[in-house]
């Protein structure tokens, strides 16, 4: 398979560590020595400093034999683009928008780090969530929201549900500052209203009326406990399982 990179796959996937998921997956990388002088820049991270003064046999410098006239980008996606029109590469890594554009228009089969990384976590080759939780510790430009939405997806394609934790962190990362500035009381004001809803649910017969009251009763009842500083999956760890749990009513 022929796969040439871009830098930003490269950075990001070196400072989170997981750089190794791509000879696994593509066995060899190809880059354009456009590509390999992004990375020896000075304000790379160190680690990207040090990964690509000895790079590794899976990672081919090769430089194309012409560039493409593609006007407004930086030289390493250009030389990328180029360099995988011209060997016809099976996939290009690329994140940035215009490059991907740009790959697009010449019908280039392209992903970019979190397509990598969701790639490999279908092959067992790492855990998506620990990876993303890594990336949010980096300065790359994907937003935690969409980063917690692609999880998200992830997991329900692979029928793995999010973790009660999981779904607290997607509620604060989505509505936190909203949630914040309301208020504790407020929000109960909601959370009770919602109760109302899934009481009134209760008498019925629609199952997914009921469904979707249930959610929201517990969307609302995470809502709270992240105003509060309340991590709910410790809480119910520490009060359900700990020590045996609870002896005898709840």
């Amino acid at each position: 398979m022929l796969v040439v990179a871009d830098a930003s796959p490269l950075i990001v996937l070196v400072n989170i560590q997981s750089i190794d998921v791509l000879p696994k997956l593509f066995d060899y990388v190809r880059i354009p020595p456009q590509v390999a002088a992004e990375l020896r820049r000075p304000i790379r991270p160190d680690p990207v400093q040090e990964f690509i003064s000895s790079p590794p046999a899976w990672l081919i410098e090769q430089a194309p034999s012409k560039l493409l006239p593609i006007p407004n980008l930086d030289p390493g996606e250009h030389a990328a683009i180029s360099l995988a029109e011209e060997i016809h590469a099976d996939l290009i890594l690329i994140d940035e928008l215009k490059g991907r554009r740009a790959a697009a228009i010449r019908n280039l089969t392209l992903t970019g780090t979190i397509g990598v990384l969701e790639l490999a976590a279908t092959k067992k080759f790492l855990d998506l969530r620990s990876a993303f939780d890594r990336i949010k510790q980096t300065g790359f430009w994907i937003s935690h929201e969409l980063l917690d939405q692609r999880l998200a997806l992830f997991r329900s394609n692979q029928g793995s549900p999010m973790t009660i934790k999981e779904f607290q962190e997607h509620i604060r990362t989505r509505y936190g500052a909203r949630d914040t500035e309301r208020g504790v009381w407020p929000t109960f004001g909601w959370f009770m209203e919602e109760v109302g809803e899934l009481a009134s649910a209760l008498h019925s017969d629609d199952v997914q009326n009921k469904h979707e009251e249930f959610a929201d009763v517990f969307a609302w009842l995470l809502t709270l406990a992240n105003i509060q500083g309340i991590d709910l999956q410790k809480a119910i760890d520490e009060k359900y399982f700990k020590n045996g749990g609870p002896q005898g009513h709840k």
